[in-house]
């Protein structure tokens, strides 16, 4: 309907049955709000904050051990952790990453003769400006900028095929195109919900609707009308088991599993993939070992944890997406 420029204006939009009765196809009636004066891009809901990608893991480290000790997060005692207390320390440790993020590191052909170049051109830039203020004549020195930048994107461009050329040659049997062709080739483009059929002859007209249909299929409220087993199956959740205590958690098997969770994996509602939390991990073992065998001694399991991420996605190649069976969940949830 509209770019995403201008899609923060439009509000209240519905589908009119009434305005052409004789054309094949609905009218829709929508608010353009002209009294906001600023234009904000559509927002993405991703549960991607941080960029992992060439992070400098030793520099958040470092950042990270200064921020919990500043925090003072570093001398509770976790062993004797209420409830409240372990939500408590749960949200304070997620607010440090918040306030930190992710250092990058330099692009893998960068080197310190880009570097060098870049600041002189950066140098000339700024005595340019300064020239043109004190009316100065300014040839010679465009004349040499114009120069030291051509060398410049020459030598990045250099730098960077090289770096593919490295790259390329490291691959295995399949080509290196070939993967990223397939998937450009054979992925559908996403399809955003507009309209759902609710009856076979009647649609949703509003985005609420649209919502409120799907969160219906998908997430519908509990009924009476369960069978005996899945009674007794909700029932047994209230009865101690007569059964023999796990054993705790050890440091090894924490770090051990986190390193089998892919950093690809999109995160939950905290934004920390599974890099972030194995590098925090690694570096506070004993603390982390500890609040999970707390929860697990206690029998209490996070409120921060226990919240997903839920998302729509239609399914592929389907026919029919107005229809609400075209679309399927996700609940992303939080590493640790």
């Amino acid at each position: 309907m509209a770019s995403a420029n201008i899609s923060n204006k439009i509000d209240g939009w519905q589908v009119n049955m009434n305005t052409c009765p004789s054309s094949e196809h609905n009218a829709i009636d929508f608010l353009l709000k002209l009294n906001i004066d600023t234009l904000h891009r559509k927002k993405k809901f991703t549960t991607y904050r941080y960029s992992n990608k060439n992070a400098d893991w030793s520099t958040f480290c470092n950042q990270i051990k200064m921020a919990m000790e500043k925090e003072q997060l570093t001398t509770k005692n976790i062993e004797l952790f209420n409830v409240q207390d372990i939500d408590n320390y749960v949200k304070d440790i997620t607010k440090v990453f918040k306030h930190k993020g992710i250092p990058k590191t330099y692009i893998p052909w960068w080197n310190s003769e880009l570097e060098t170049l870049n600041l002189g051109v950066i140098k000339l830039h700024h005595i340019i400006q300064a020239m043109k203020r004190s009316r100065k004549p300014l040839y010679r020195v465009l004349l040499e900028r114009k120069q030291l930048k051509q060398e410049y994107l020459d030598d990045i461009r250099k730098a960077s095929t090289e770096h593919f050329k490295e790259f390329r040659n490291k691959q295995g049997k399949e080509d290196v195109w070939s993967l990223t062709n397939r998937l450009l080739k054979n992925s559908p483009q996403p399809v955003l919900p507009s309209t759902i059929r609710v009856t076979p002859a009647n649609f949703t007209t509003t985005s609420k609707e649209t919502a409120y249909v799907l969160l219906n299929k998908f997430y519908p409220n509990d009924t009476e009308d369960d069978t005996e087993k899945q009674k007794l199956l909700r029932q047994s959740v209230y009865y101690e088991q007569n059964t023999s205590d796990d054993r705790f958690f050890t440091e090894e098997e924490v770090i051990d599993c986190l390193k089998t969770i892919s950093p690809n994996k999109a995160p939950g509602s905290n934004h920390l993939t599974a890099d972030i939390c194995f590098a925090f991990t690694t570096i506070y073992k004993t603390a982390t070992d500890k609040l999970l065998n707390r929860c697990f001694e206690i029998s209490y399991f996070p409120k921060q944890w226990k919240i997903a991420h839920a998302i729509i996605p239609p399914k592929f190649y389907k026919s029919d997406y107005s229809d609400p069976s075209s679309y399927r969940p996700i609940g992303l949830i939080n590493v640790i």
